[in-house]
């Protein structure tokens, strides 16, 4: 996996058919654009990060792409996992919004965590979870 180049990796989503579809960095902006767009939060985002974290219990390493947004206030992504073809965006999603200090998402094995905000400004850090980000089936959009 290329932590550095993070977009050398292949990200991929599978249609209804079960069919792989490879996705570009633009295609993965534009989706969770959109789908932060539907819940009323109208962002660009900028930076993509990749996190890992193991669990403790079962010794399962978790990987989740992030993307924060240009003015730094909301932080989403999703878990993935790696197989033979790449890297399988999964259904889950997170979401850190409120603040351009703090508010940092982050993973512990398959859960998402939201630091605190920062001083001054906004305090509240909100924190969503789903379990879809309505990736899977792109080709039918």
């Amino acid at each position: 996996m290329n932590i550095e180049n993070i977009f050398a990796n292949k990200f991929y989503i599978l249609d209804r058919d079960g069919k792989i579809i490879y996705l570009s960095e633009d295609d993965i902006k534009k989706m969770w654009e959109e789908k932060l767009g539907q819940e009323g939060l109208h962002v660009k985002l900028d930076k993509f990060k990749i996190l890992n974290s193991k669990d403790s219990q079962s010794g399962k390493t978790y990987y989740f792409l992030k993307a924060v947004s240009h003015d730094k206030i909301i932080e989403t992504g999703a878990f993935f996992s790696v197989t033979k073809f790449g890297m399988l965006l999964a259904e889950k999603k997170c979401s850190c919004v409120g603040c351009p200090s703090g508010c940092n998402l982050t993973v512990f094995g398959d859960r998402c965590s939201c630091s605190s905000c920062g001083y001054g400004g906004s305090q509240e850090c909100k924190k969503t979870e789903e379990t879809t980000i309505g990736t899977k089936y792109l080709a039918e959009e």
